[in-house]
């Protein structure tokens, strides 16, 4: 009886639809609202619009250098845990914005935002799906996804107006609350269903490569290979971004990866 585990949810229990619409705040609120955001931050700040994204590129770079060690706190407290200080994180990163009007204090506010974005974007929800609910993870991480494809759109359909009758920093506090209401939200799930599992006395152990299987590694490196691409799109073109996803820059020899490029563009990617 060494293994505590703090799962306590059934099929029919898992908060989806919860999950779901966390992805909407956590991709609208810590990644798109900064298409609208970008025009103000580099009129408040002087640095110019293309300076701001250099800035946001750098959280989503916090999230891709910080994926292994976020999966393995996922693992050992639960990734809804997980969650709720990643919007909790996101929510100070977003109202210290308006606080001081240089480039350097927006680099210094990614820091709060890209790890409260990494904590609580998909990947932490999906974990959260499969620690609630193993059997049916696949159906309820297709319903986290439809939330999270729509997030862009009413991002901008409920940002917009706050800007344009309310302002800049008015806005940025708004966002945090939000964020912050969606952490405390994150936590009453928690306490709710549980996820993750602690052992009495040692923990889950942190990932390591060299004890993954070849499937394992192929994931990973998947991964990681995807995050480069996301991060690369917002300084090249749409060409040379498909060109990279299409192109066959990495192959195993292993199972079904063989000779299949990493995902094609048009058909997204190879199915699970």
């Amino acid at each position: 009886m060494g293994m505590v585990s703090v799962t306590k949810s059934t099929s029919s229990a898992v908060p989806f639809h919860s999950l779901g619409l966390s992805q909407i705040i956590s991709f609208g609120l810590l990644f798109y609202v900064f298409a609208q955001l970008k025009t103000p931050l580099a009129q408040t700040t002087g640095a110019s619009e293309t300076q701001i994204l250099a800035a946001v590129t750098g959280a989503l770079t916090i999230q891709a250098l910080l994926a292994p060690v976020i999966g393995s706190w996922s693992d050992r407290y639960g990734a809804l845990r997980v969650m709720t200080g990643g919007f909790l994180l996101g929510g100070i990163g977003m109202a210290m914005l308006p606080l001081h009007d240089s480039l350097l204090w927006v680099w210094m506010c990614m820091l709060p935002v890209g790890l409260g974005f990494a904590m609580s974007s998909y990947e932490v929800a999906f974990i959260a799906a499969v620690q609630l609910d193993e059997a049916k993870a696949r159906r309820n991480i297709s319903f986290i996804t439809f939330y999270g494809g729509v997030a862009s759109s009413v991002t901008w359909l409920a940002v917009a107006p706050l800007l344009a009758y309310l302002g800049f920093a008015p806005t940025c506090y708004i966002i945090a609350i939000m964020l912050g209401l969606t952490g405390l939200w994150a936590a009453a799930l928690f306490r709710k269903f549980g996820g993750g599992a602690i052992s009495s006395g040692k923990g889950a152990g942190p990932f390591q490569m060299g004890r993954a299987d070849t499937s394992g590694k192929a994931g990973h490196l998947h991964a990681w290979i995807r995050w480069i691409v996301r991060i690369s799109g917002l300084f090249l073109g749409k060409h040379a971004v498909d060109y990279m996803v299409s192109a066959e820059i990495w192959r195993s020899g292993a199972g079904r990866h063989a000779g299949r490029p990493l995902w094609p563009v048009s058909g997204g990617r190879p199915d699970d």
